[in-house]
């Protein structure tokens, strides 16, 4: 018998020590930093999307909430 989704969601929980949602959103984030340190001209909306974002605002605010910093700012650096 397999685990449930709810149990999966509370085991990857307990393994990586955070929700699978915030764990995914980050590893986007951080392939997003990754992508724009590799190709600094490309456009913010298509690193965004490679990236797994579909929305531009979204896609603003978890940047700032899993960075610490504006994409302008990251940019920047």
């Amino acid at each position: 018998m397999g685990m449930s989704v709810d149990q999966m969601h509370l085991y990857f929980r307990d393994v990586v020590g955070e929700e699978f949602r915030t764990w995914r959103v980050r590893k986007r984030v951080e392939h997003a930093q990754q992508l724009m340190q590799e190709h600094p001209d490309w456009p913010v909306t298509r690193i965004a999307q490679i990236s797994g974002f579909n929305d531009r605002s979204w896609f603003y605010q978890q940047f700032l909430r899993f960075t610490g910093m504006t994409v302008a700012e990251c940019r920047k650096k």
